[in-house]
């Protein structure tokens, strides 16, 4: 009986380790190393794909304590992936920065300033819709 090789396709951008990772396991595989362009542009998805794993962990969390009473463990348990996952955002992050040369107080500053024009997001508003009386 011959077994069948699976071979699941990423295409995306890995943890430093991840290789050696694979290897211990003893498994094969193909990865290669980014130029500065595509690295930037994978960090730029990789941002995306993390967020929306925070998303869904935060909806699944607020679901399932809608359901019901929820013990202490599960909250913790789930309080626990969600920060895993914004660990992941916050390590994507500082890549990019660093990837892009931005300073971080200059992001720091544009924060600040969109927080003073803008105001931040302690009020908790959603903004369901706006009418244009003047047809703009």
């Amino acid at each position: 009986m011959s077994s069948k090789v699976k071979k699941i396709t990423h295409n995306k951008l890995v943890r430093d380790r991840i290789p050696n990772i694979i290897i211990g396991k003893g498994l094969s595989f193909k990865a290669r190393k980014l130029d500065n362009v595509e690295f930037e542009n994978e960090l730029a998805s990789k941002l995306i794909e993390e967020a929306n794993e925070v998303a869904e962990k935060v909806h699944w969390l607020n679901h399932i304590c809608e359901q019901g009473p929820v013990t202490n463990e599960e909250l913790d348990n789930h309080l626990y992936e969600i920060t895993e996952e914004l660990a992941d955002v916050l390590e994507v992050y500082v890549n990019l920065v660093k990837s892009l040369k931005i300073k971080t107080s200059d992001i720091e500053k544009a924060a600040n300033l969109k927080r003073v024009r803008n105001g931040g997001f302690e009020d908790k508003i959603y903004l369901e819709w706006v009418e244009d009386s003047k047809g703009k």
